[in-house]
């Protein structure tokens, strides 16, 4: 008990204490609350009955590019106790068998890309991409509920005399040593649903497909000069031997295609959408919040899924 009150008494990391950024965190906590990957409890609650596994940890909150913060639980953090350690979160876990073996591929993603359009004929027309992001992709790795006390931290308070509310994460955190494996365990996975997906010769709409057809003027007139219309009888044998490259890089899924057809490149985005869908899958309708989408659709809507020929994907 005094190592958690020790670690209370601390809270979040200074970064997460400043107003702006404790603001953004009690934002997110708040969301990730009302969707299902969070519990917010009372201390003088949760201490009436604390479970045998519980560890709390700074949260600190780091300046990003596309959100005003990042937030990662410091699940490094060692601390010393009336000259007693107490080890972290990470130097303590040790799963039985953790799938490191799924971030083998990251370093091969690029180069393979370079190969594949280094060594393709010019004859077959230009190459295009798209990339699809996983929106808060850690969130959707749901622990073992036995498992989600080691991930526990403060909410920063807002008034000096505000209760105490410790924030319980059902899902993986940044921060923790091995959530980088298992999350690319599922993503590797959901990229081989997408290569089985796209060999097959149809695949059903899906709702977000137009988002990344919004071919602009270029490839149209490109299809105009290099016509590679295919009628539906051709397809299923092209769609066989078509030169493309289906990756995935941590959260990041790519397609790269030697092909202007927009039926090809249409049921290529569902191949990637669907497999998507079928590792993380988004609340049923009616009641889906587009913000627990896990294609990320502002990304999605700034046009980072259009098929084109430049395209930054890694």
């Amino acid at each position: 008990m005094e190592a958690l009150e020790a670690a209370i008494k601390r809270g979040a990391h200074p970064s997460a204490q400043a107003p702006e950024a404790a603001t953004a965190l009690r934002k997110e906590v708040e969301e990730k609350v009302a969707q299902g990957y969070a519990r917010l409890i009372p201390w003088t609650e949760l201490k009436k009955s604390l479970p045998s596994n519980i560890r709390i940890s700074p949260i600190a909150a780091i300046p990003h590019k596309s959100r005003a913060y990042r937030m990662i639980l410091d699940l490094s953090y060692m601390f010393t106790l009336d000259g007693i350690p107490w080890s972290s979160v990470n130097t303590a876990s040790t799963p039985s068998d953790p799938p490191l073996q799924s971030m083998t591929q990251l370093g091969q993603v690029l180069p393979r890309l370079i190969h594949r359009m280094a060594t393709s004929s010019e004859d077959e027309g230009p190459w295009v991409f798209m990339k699809l992001d996983i929106k808060d992709g850690f969130w959707r790795m749901v622990v073992p509920e036995d498992q989600e006390y080691n991930f526990c931290y403060v909410l920063p308070q807002t008034t000096p005399n505000e209760p105490i509310q410790i924030v319980v994460p059902s899902s993986l955190q940044m921060g923790w040593k091995y959530s980088p494996p298992y999350f690319c365990a599922a993503t590797e996975t959901g990229r081989d649903v997408a290569e089985t997906l796209a060999s097959k010769s149809t695949l059903p709409p899906h709702p977000f497909e137009t988002m990344t057809m919004n071919i602009d003027e270029e490839l149209n007139l490109f299809q105009i000069q290099h016509p590679s219309q295919w009628t539906e009888d051709e397809l299923p044998e092209r769609l066989q031997n078509l030169n493309r490259l289906l990756e995935v890089y941590v959260d990041d899924f790519v397609a790269a295609i030697q092909c202007t057809n927009p039926q090809v490149l249409l049921h290529h985005s569902r191949a990637l959408l669907h497999a998507i869908h079928s590792i993380f899958p988004a609340a049923p309708d009616p009641d889906r919040d587009p913000d627990d989408e896990p294609v990320s659709l502002k990304k999605l809507l700034q046009g980072e899924g259009v098929w084109a020929f430049r395209k930054e994907i890694l």
